[in-house]
């Protein structure tokens, strides 16, 4: 006989609504922004950043952001083949 299950194991770390990729991102740029200008800016750019992220990722599988900065080439990937196919052909 099959128990109703209160925790779902695989499912993506969530931190306030992000995944935790999207979370340090928002960090890191709350405390860049933070030291440049004002605390007050670094907020409403860490908020804005953060929802952001939210509203564009809604029906995404996890790691899409990771993924997209491998496709940009701003985070290579260990083990995964190159975004860009290069042709090796004299046309």
């Amino acid at each position: 006989m099959w128990k109703h299950c209160p925790k779902v194991i695989d499912e993506p770390i969530m931190i306030v609504g992000l995944e935790w990729v999207d979370f340090v991102v928002v960090l890191l740029v709350f405390s860049m922004v933070t030291i440049l200008f004002t605390p007050f800016l670094g907020v409403g750019v860490a908020i804005s950043l953060g929802f952001i992220l939210w509203y564009a990722k809604r029906d995404q599988p996890p790691g899409t952001l990771i993924h997209l900065l491998h496709r940009l080439e701003l985070w290579p990937m260990r083990g995964v083949f190159a975004p860009v196919s290069r042709q090796f052909s004299p046309w």
